[in-house]
């Protein structure tokens, strides 16, 4: 029987990388020799990226590798997630019982005062918010495991909005009355609204009504707008996406004012697929199938063919074509081509790729 010529034509494209061909690419594409794990769909950051064992079901487990490929955290965990800036990873090795391990998987917390931990978030400024099995409402703990905030009459949970501060929200959908509150529950801005949420160090966005939204300042506590948006990406590089009340998708700046009107500029564009500013770009994907590259100012850098197009780093973008995943330049330069079943996040300068359940290890091209 003949191989089929999409076969072919992988199995010669990656001959021509691995191969000793010459070529510009060939000293960044190494192929991971003997692996006994599989890709995960999680961000690779602080030279860690999950990985699974490759079984299915309940005999599934996860582990990390660092930038050389090797597995530094043996397969334990049930549940994954990526590490956060401070090297902490909220992870589960059983059902209901979640924990916080370091960049070594060794346990920074396991319970909170002899009770386990049925559901973690990530610590924000020293504290995260946690559910403890056998108890109502959310709790709010700091690293040594120590509880600086109970739901009090169990109606009551909490989102960390950074800088030792949170929006304390009742589990009643019907009830609005979020408020601010510190680390020791004094409610240092008299503020009633129906929920904040943070975008970043400086900036987030609060609601009215759970339906429309307004900027909001983390630090001062106060508003930077009013309500007149229904969707609010995060702030990178003092810019945002946001949809308005009249449904046009807008590029703002740190005060709420508008940078581009997208939907003016771009008619056809797939809102649904609409991504966040990362590194300095935003990729939007157009209704023919193609996908263009805009910098903070609005302005094309690269009008591509890809079907999809997510910003990694500052200078590279994974694509995505017919369900195939590659490496790009923010310039839509190519630099894998999206052959690959999965790609992962770059993290200083590395990145990975599995075709066929074999990994290669991406370096990036030092420019300097």
């Amino acid at each position: 029987m003949k191989a089929p010529w999409s076969l072919v034509f992988s199995v010669l494209t990656i001959f021509l990388l691995l191969g000793s061909c010459g070529t510009e690419r060939l000293n960044n594409l190494e192929m991971i020799k003997e692996t006994t794990y599989q890709l995960g769909p999680s961000e690779f950051s602080e030279n860690r990226l999950a990985v699974n064992n490759g079984k299915s079901g309940e005999d599934r487990r996860w582990g990390y590798i660092d930038a050389s490929g090797a597995l530094v955290i043996p397969f334990q965990f049930i549940w994954y997630d990526s590490f956060t800036e401070d090297g902490i990873l909220r992870t589960a090795s059983e059902k209901n019982s979640f924990r916080y391990v370091d960049l070594n998987g060794n346990p920074i917390l396991t319970n909170v005062q002899n009770m386990d931990i049925n559901f973690a978030d990530i610590f924000i400024d020293g504290y995260a918010v946690v559910n403890l099995v056998g108890k109502t409402g959310q709790y709010v703990i700091n690293l040594d495991g120590d509880i600086i905030l109970t739901p009090e009459d169990q109606q009551y949970g909490y989102r960390n909005i950074g800088h030792g501060l949170f929006c304390r929200t009742s589990s009643d959908p019907n009830v609005v009355d979020a408020m601010v509150v510190d680390s020791t529950g004094a409610q240092p801005f008299d503020i009633k609204l129906a929920d904040i949420w943070s975008l970043g160090e400086r900036l987030g966005f609060y609601s009215l009504d759970r339906i429309e939204f307004g900027i909001w300042d983390s630090v001062a506590c106060e508003k930077k707008t009013e309500p007149r948006f229904t969707y609010v990406s995060p702030y990178s590089d003092g810019v945002a996406l946001v949809v308005t009340i009249q449904n046009d998708v807008e590029m703002i700046d740190e005060d709420g004012n508008c940078i581009i009107n997208l939907s003016e500029k771009y008619p056809d564009m797939h809102t649904e697929a609409l991504r966040f500013v990362s590194h300095g770009f935003v990729s939007l994907t157009i209704q023919d199938g193609n996908t263009i590259i805009l910098n903070s100012r609005g302005e094309l850098v690269a009008n591509t063919s890809y079907d999809d197009i997510d910003i990694v780093d500052e200078n590279i973008a994974i694509c995505r074509k017919d369900g195939k995943y590659g490496y790009i330049d923010v310039n839509g330069n190519e630099l894998v081509p999206p052959i690959y079943d999965q790609a992962s996040t770059i993290d200083n300068g590395v990145g990975f790729l599995s075709l066929d359940g074999t990994i290669y290890r991406y370096v990036v091209e030092d420019k300097g």
